[in-house]
């Protein structure tokens, strides 16, 4: 069996996506007469690229299809290989944790079944969070979470290289290199004050963009401005992220000091799949989490046992909200060209369900 996506072989698709030549690479690997023979083959990488709010910096994780003999969710949570590939809930979560960022200031936060890590990576990166922990436990998602947890501090160190201001070459409303005027003898491209990130070559074609321009000005400004104020609360409170292997059956693999000090925020998307897992699932929140935190889950309506967990968590002393979440969480936020809303259609195709947030918190003291 090649598990990859629901979307299959995206190469094609990929090369617009604005992801450059190294980001899907396939592999043969050679037989390795130490390897464990019944290991899965990693047969494809893709990386993919995120923007999910303007005025923040992008998000790129990989994904991998494998060789897999057994069922992709496997009977036992060590063969459960569903995290290697990117769910529609991961984004959508994503989404949820820019919109509400005051939820996870200086706090402990530990995503479960991260996968990728997409929405972890997003709770590090876009809110101040003191600790973020990012948890699976079969052994490809880990090297996989690790290896995006890097790839994202690479992104980021590049980005604070690369010079802020666009290059600007010719006049954005006539496209001329250069014009000699009288306002203008020697011919050079006069930048908006304003945005900075538009040039004309006269005050003549300044003045006739103007109309036009005017409101994107204002936008590109707004968008410096919310960056900005991002790049300086970051640089005062930027926390830590880390990757640990936990099976939720397992309370020996469960990250909590020995102190008792546990996580006042546990997240995680689509956890719920079949009704074996929701005991599980419900040891593992109320064990973790502090007194006073709260249990996010995003979930798609289409997925079973919903209502049991829901159910189960209330009869362990928790209290549940529920909201379905915004049409506008489901937008396509890869970056790149048209390829790019394909491959997202393609990729992505679950964001046609019904997605709810569950939000517990507990009644009663554990």
């Amino acid at each position: 069996m090649l598990l990859e996506h629901s979307s299959a072989s995206e190469e094609r698709l990929a090369e617009g996506t604005g992801m450059g030549k190294d980001a899907v690479k396939e592999e043969v690997e050679e037989d390795d007469g130490g390897a464990d023979a019944s290991a899965p083959k990693i047969l494809q990488e893709t990386v993919l690229e995120f923007d999910f709010a303007p005025g923040l910096p992008t998000l790129r994780a990989r994904e991998l299809a494998l060789e897999w003999g057994k069922d992709a969710f496997g009977s036992t949570a060590e063969e459960d290989i569903t995290g290697v590939s990117i769910w529609s809930a991961a984004l959508i979560l994503s989404r949820w944790v820019i919109d509400h960022r005051d939820v996870f200031d200086g706090k402990q936060v530990c995503e479960l079944g991260s996968g990728c890590g997409v929405s972890g990576l997003a709770v590090h990166k876009y809110t101040n969070a003191a600790r973020v922990v990012l948890s699976d436990l079969f052994a490809h998602t880990i090297q996989n979470l690790e290896h995006n947890v890097e790839l994202n501090k690479q992104s980021a160190d590049r980005k604070e290289e690369r010079q802020d201001a666009p290059v600007l070459d010719c006049c954005g409303r006539c496209g001329a290199v250069q014009r000699f005027t009288p306002d203008n003898p020697e011919g050079k491209l006069m930048t908006c004050g304003g945005c900075r990130s538009v040039a004309y070559c006269s005050r003549e074609c300044q003045k006739k963009a103007w109309k036009k321009h005017k409101v994107d000005c204002k936008a590109i400004r707004a968008q410096r401005e919310q960056a900005e104020a991002f790049k300086a609360s970051k640089a005062s409170e930027d926390g830590i992220v880390q990757v640990e292997a936990i099976d939720w059956a397992q309370r020996e693999t469960w990250p909590i000091s020995c102190d008792g000090d546990k996580f006042d925020v546990i997240f995680g998307s689509d956890l719920v799949y079949h009704q074996e897992i929701v005991p599980v699932l419900v040891n593992v929140v109320d064990g973790m989490l502090d007194a006073e935190g709260r249990f996010m889950h995003v979930a798609s309506q289409a997925r079973h046992s919903l209502v049991e967990f829901k159910e189960a968590m209330e009869a362990r002393g928790f209290s549940c909200d529920v909201e379905e979440v915004p049409e506008d969480y489901k937008t396509n936020p890869l970056v790149g060209n048209d390829a790019a809303a394909e491959l997202f259609a393609l990729h992505f195709n679950e964001m046609s369900d019904v997605y709810c947030i569950y939000t517990f918190t507990r009644t009663s003291q554990p």
